[in-house]
């Protein structure tokens, strides 16, 4: 069980990079806010929930609200498979 832990941290984490590097290419400098989504397969009471929104406080503080990160625990935006297929077929303009 541990693994799987720490495979959908790793999830997490790679499906943020991705949007993070997507979101960069794609919008302007000048941008006054950017909004990020994060999606998570842990039910809202679990631990990896409570390190993603921990994860969110830090970047929200550290930039001063300019990156916002909206939080979705328990697999609200699909399994793992249907969020990375989503994030495929985003295009990047």
């Amino acid at each position: 069980m541990k693994s799987r832990n720490h495979l959908s941290g790793f999830v997490c984490v790679f499906l943020l990079g991705i949007a993070i590097m997507a979101s960069l290419s794609c919008t302007s400098y000048a941008a006054e806010k950017l909004v990020l989504k994060m999606a998570g397969q842990s039910p809202i009471e679990y631990q990896g929930t409570i390190h993603q929104m921990e994860f969110k406080k830090t970047i929200e503080e550290a930039t001063n609200g300019r990156i916002e990160i909206k939080v979705y625990p328990a697999n609200q935006l699909g399994d793992y498979t249907q969020v990375y297929e989503s994030v495929a077929r985003k295009p990047l303009n």
